[in-house]
């Protein structure tokens, strides 16, 4: 190589470095900026922090005395609660005292309904006893009469009832009745039948036994008077008690509902007798019929 290429060399060595040291001062002065630049954006977000921070502090206190308000008022609730729960138990207390104070008066209180269910259910056996024992003495008071339908009364009847009873009597069969055999006749406060009492139980028997020799005759056969006044047939039939009257309506309103026939009365007893003319019920009060009702 020549002097003159190794000059020559030098040289472009020499404007290399020189366009290198060129670019690294432009490098510097754009790092000198950029740091500027940073330095700027640092300060200003030192601001902008430094002012958040500030809010944060504040914000932070506002939040502080704010739980201290809760806390507070948490404390004054919880105290009150506690009162008012001291107050419940107390009151409780009182109630449970007051219950069992209630409750041991209701238990006296059932007992005594009890024992007043007892005493009033044992009176109305009593009274039903009564009731029955009246009404079979009321009903063997009437054990000697009979009562005799079927002839109406009219303005001109002459003939006593007494008269009238031996005039029934001669047109049964097989039936002496003398007048001292009636004790007493009389028609009913409607005037449409007549009670007859007899003076023994023999003629009272042998005149209701003669009954059924009465189907084919007439009340114009006691006395012409009677023709159109009364009932087609006479009938005799036995005297009940008031009760017993009741029950023998309640009895036949039954038995037709139900289709039942055979419906009699003998010696003061209301009887159902089937077709084998057997006895099927017998009743003497109310708790008979129910008995029977309960069959059907």
């Amino acid at each position: 190589m020549s002097d003159s290429d190794k000059l020559d060399l030098i040289l472009k060595g020499q404007q290399d470095l020189i366009t290198s040291h060129n670019e690294l001062k432009l490098q510097q002065q754009k790092l000198v900026q950029s740091n500027a630049e940073i330095n700027t954006r640092v300060v200003e977000l030192e601001k902008k922090l430094g002012g958040d921070i500030e809010s944060v502090k504040i914000e932070a206190l506002e939040l502080k005395e704010e739980i201290s308000n809760v806390d507070q008022s948490c404390k004054f609730n919880f105290t009150q609660t506690s009162k008012a729960i001291q107050e419940l138990e107390t009151a409780m207390t009182f109630n449970n005292g007051t219950n069992n104070e209630l409750h041991d008066k209701m238990k006296l209180q059932e007992k005594q309904i009890v024992s007043l269910t007892r005493d009033v259910n044992m009176l109305r056996s009593q009274l039903s006893a009564e009731v029955v024992k009246r009404d079979s003495l009321e009903q063997q008071g009437r054990r000697w009469q009979v009562e005799i339908s079927g002839l109406k009364h009219y303005e001109e009847e002459q003939a006593c009832c007494k008269s009238i009873v031996t005039k029934i009597a001669t047109l049964m069969r097989d039936v002496p009745l003398e007048l001292s055999d009636v004790d007493e006749a009389h028609r009913t406060y409607n005037k449409k039948n007549i009670i007859v009492q007899f003076s023994n139980r023999t003629a009272r028997d042998r005149f209701s036994a003669g009954r059924f020799s009465l189907k084919n005759i007439g009340p114009d056969q006691v006395d012409a008077n009677y023709q159109g006044e009364g009932l087609d047939y006479i009938f005799i039939n036995e005297v009940l008690s008031f009760d017993r009257r009741a029950l023998l309506y309640k009895v036949k309103t039954f038995c037709k509902a139900h289709g039942i026939s055979g419906v009699r009365v003998e010696k003061g007893l209301i009887k159902v007798i089937d077709k084998d003319e057997q006895i099927n019920a017998t009743f003497r009060n109310e708790s008979d019929l129910e008995r029977f009702k309960s069959r059907y």
